[in-house]
């Protein structure tokens, strides 16, 4: 599946939506469906909140070895960053938890900032954002795909990309996220 939306508000709604109807994901027990339904929809609303309104996001969700993969692309607004590493919002603060939760529910997840090589037209003022993380699907009954036995809080596995160099992200304590303007 492949989705492009505009990065508005209105889009995450739209995704959930698309997800919702996918074939694969009609086949699959109706707890790991809403946990990829939840996933895309985290995603979606980081990106909407990280991207120009003027752009469009990419979701793509598709077949990984025992599992699915999910890929939320979109540009980045000169305000937006990705911290190296994240510190968990007050538990009275609204927001800033979604990427956390994606970690927690996927066995992977990886993210990657490419910038245009400055030389081009835009260079260094169109950074895309890729996220991708991969769910088990089936392997452990009865648990979230990214708690199998073993696993520790907060693992999910990633890193954060930029120009090349990656921060690991299995780290204890570490945790990306986005922010907008200095929020």
């Amino acid at each position: 599946m492949e989705l492009q939306i505009p990065a508005t508000p209105p889009s995450v709604r739209t995704a959930r939506s698309a997800v919702s109807r996918d074939r694969v994901l009609a086949s699959l027990p109706a707890a790991q469906r809403d946990d990829v339904v939840l996933i895309i929809s985290e995603l979606v609303s980081n990106a909407v909140v990280a991207a120009p309104t003027d752009t469009a996001i990419t979701v793509r969700m598709d077949d990984a070895p025992g599992g699915l993969r999910i890929e939320v692309r979109n540009v980045l607004s000169g305000a937006a960053t990705v911290p190296e590493r994240e510190v968990m919002p007050p538990a009275d603060h609204p927001s800033g938890r979604g990427l956390a939760l994606v970690r927690r529910m996927s066995s992977e997840v990886a993210i990657v900032i490419a910038e245009p090589p400055t030389g081009e037209p835009g260079g260094g003022e169109r950074r895309v954002l890729t996220v991708t993380a991969v769910v088990r699907l089936g392997a452990h009954p009865g648990t979230h795909p990214g708690t199998h036995p073993g696993a520790r809080p907060g693992d999910g596995g990633g890193a954060v990309r930029r120009r090349g160099r990656s921060a690991d992200a299995t780290e204890p304590g570490h945790r990306a996220g986005l922010r907008a303007g200095g929020r």
